[in-house]
């Protein structure tokens, strides 16, 4: 009886980590863009410059403790591929906004009046 019991405790967690697994697996589709049908679900994703640059000097270090500086060097230049897109992001930004000293013409609740 014991068995049969345990039997069913791992059965039922079975299903439930495959309901899960496959709601992850759902969640990162989504968050790729890869759709069936080969149209995005929504829109592109914002790129995080300083976590993709914290990740590749991680594997820069790892690269140079196991003495690869072939790979240390393809990942030297990955970062500063990815410090002048930041870059380039920051002044395309700067250029729509106005520069760091852009403050709004109207502040919420402001009344505003139209010449007639």
């Amino acid at each position: 009886a014991l068995n049969l019991e345990a039997y069913d405790l791992v059965q039922a967690l079975r299903s439930k980590r495959q309901r899960v697994d496959e709601a992850v697996a759902a969640m990162n589709d989504r968050k790729t863009g890869s759709v069936e049908g080969g149209e995005a679900a929504g829109p592109a994703p914002v790129t995080d410059y300083a976590a993709q640059g914290l990740a590749l000097r991680m594997a820069m270090a790892r690269a140079v403790e196991a003495e690869d500086y072939k790979e240390a060097a393809r990942l030297k230049a990955a970062m500063q591929a990815l410090e002048v897109e930041a870059h380039a992001a920051a002044d395309s930004k700067a250029q729509v906004t106005g520069g760091a000293d852009f403050t709004p013409r109207l502040r919420l609740g402001q009344r505003c009046y139209h010449a007639q």
